[in-house]
């Protein structure tokens, strides 16, 4: 019978040799190298990694190109934003995008309740900040109040180049702030909404100085206008694009000719020359979960796929939010993403509009922290009854009461891991009754098995697709939210 003191030496051993296999060499050999992100095309055909360790999750991409991207921590992202304004156009999808990206900033930077709106995709025209060292000094969110009360209607084509270009306007209202970070998002729900943006941009003269960059995610409400108009009046905002008044080939004509148009719009005003040159800009593609099966959804990704294809340049960037999300281990909320979803649509973003540092570009593995990263844990404290009952109108809205964090991990601290293991398994195993040391080796492991895999694809960046028992790509269901938006709950 082994001694204590034997069976601490025998599990230290067991551990050495099991990392040993794992990783299969101390060192990586090959290095993947970092994402050109100003690229036509931003690659995000690959798939994710993850694993629990305690309250955290530590995840890891690899990509089919070979490359990674650099991940951006809070410090990284604002040094890389400050002196810039970032301007995004789109719906609730966007809006979500915005708080989480200025609340990583700057903690409470955007709340709903505070700062009374709602993130329903409809009725918050504009919001527009700006944050300087680590402080909000200039908060403006407009709300067309009309569309709380009735939705139906409110965005046709002549109301909204009355009412959205007014509100647009207000970005000219601020002074320029030197050193500062501005960030805006306008109301984008169907194309003819970037050219109000751009307008509204230019019209901003104590800006024009700034480097500014955009982001437009449009497309869903397209498909939600056949494809949910009959829910109530949620979804028949621009009555003349739902039927009967429009069948869905029209309404598909209508979109592309939409597209064309802002298209056309954008590739000067992003390409050098234009307010948008020197950082460009990207459009996104509508985001992808469970629920999203159907021609319709089928056509309306096909449609932006085929609608930038003759656009996209280094200038003018494209980055598939439907394919990263189809790769991603992660559910929704309510065809919204996981603050896990945003954060690691972020990455590419922010990889295309800035030089990631050395520090930024090592880093390989990302460590979330927070009690609602992940869209199960939102829907466990922020169903829609418990949102509610909080003073929220969705669940999207009640899961940025507790900030989802990035902390990037590079290599090196994955390395300094391996160095340090027979240290950590000694403290406890002399910490901790006999009775919780397998529980504790246990989750050593999970990180262990992590970093290992890490390791073994930095020797071959394509060892992970030789076999799928590696790959984790399972897609999760929907929320109840989300079947209940649509009927089927």
């Amino acid at each position: 019978m082994l001694t204590m003191g034997k069976w601490h030496k025998s599990a230290v051993a067991w551990m050495t040799i099991t990392l040993s296999k794992m990783t299969g060499a101390t060192k990586p050999s090959v290095v993947a190298p970092p994402c050109n992100a100003m690229v036509p095309e931003l690659p995000v055909h690959g798939a994710f990694s993850k694993q629990q360790l305690g309250s955290a999750s530590v995840w890891d991409w690899t990509l089919k190109s070979g490359c990674r991207y650099a991940l951006w921590g809070v410090p990284e992202m604002a040094s890389c934003l400050k002196e810039k304004w970032l301007v995004l156009v789109g719906a609730s999808n966007s809006e979500m995008w915005t708080m989480q990206l200025a609340n990583m900033l700057v903690p409470g930077a955007l709340s709903t309740k505070r700062d009374n709106f709602t993130v329903d995709g409809a009725s918050t025209q504009l919001i527009d900040l700006i944050i300087k060292d680590g402080k909000v000094i200039y908060r403006n969110v407009v709300v067309d109040k009309d569309v709380l009360k009735s939705r139906k209607g409110m965005h046709s084509f002549e109301r909204d180049h009355v009412v959205l270009r007014d509100a647009f306007n207000n970005v000219s209202i601020p002074n320029y702030v030197e050193g500062a970070i501005r960030i805006t998002n306008f109301l984008g729900e169907f194309f003819d909404h970037v050219q109000l943006s751009t307008d509204a941009i230019d019209n901003a003269t104590k800006w024009a100085k700034v480097d500014l960059t955009m982001v437009v995610s449009i497309g869903l409400w397209y498909m939600n206008s056949v494809n949910c108009w009959w829910q109530k009046d949620w979804c028949a905002v621009r009555p003349m694009y739902t039927p009967p008044q429009m069948k869905q080939e029209q309404l598909f004509a209508k979109f592309r000719f939409g597209m064309s148009c802002a298209m056309s719009v954008l590739q000067k005003y992003c390409s050098p020359g234009g307010r948008a040159g020197r950082l460009g800009c990207t459009v996104t593609s509508i985001e992808h979960c469970s629920f999203s099966k159907g021609k319709v959804w089928e056509d309306t990704h096909k449609t932006l796929v085929e609608g930038i294809s003759d656009y996209k340049s280094k200038h003018l960037r494209f980055l598939d939010v439907w394919t990263l999300m189809q790769n991603m281990p992660e559910g929704t909320i309510g065809e919204h993403q996981s603050p896990v979803g945003m954060l690691w649509s972020w990455q590419p973003l922010l990889g295309s509009i800035c030089k990631a540092s050395q520090h930024t570009a090592g880093s390989n593995l990302a460590v979330f922290k927070g009690s609602m990263c992940h869209a199960e844990e939102v829907e466990r404290h922020c169903s829609k009854k418990q949102a509610l009952a909080k003073g929220y109108q969705h669940g999207w809205e009640c899961m940025m009461e507790d900030l989802c964090m990035l902390a990037p991990q590079t290599l090196e601290g994955a390395m300094q891991l391996h160095a340090v293991t027979e240290m950590h398994i000694m403290q406890a195993l002399s910490a901790r009754p006999v009775a919780t040391i397998a529980g504790s080796l246990a989750g050593l492991l999970v990180l262990l098995s992590l970093v290992a895999a890490g390791l073994r694809r930095r020797r071959s960046p394509q060892a992970l697709f030789a076999s799928q028992e590696e790959l984790v790509a399972v897609a999760k269901e929907c929320s109840s939210d989300e079947l209940e938006r649509n009927g089927l709950a």
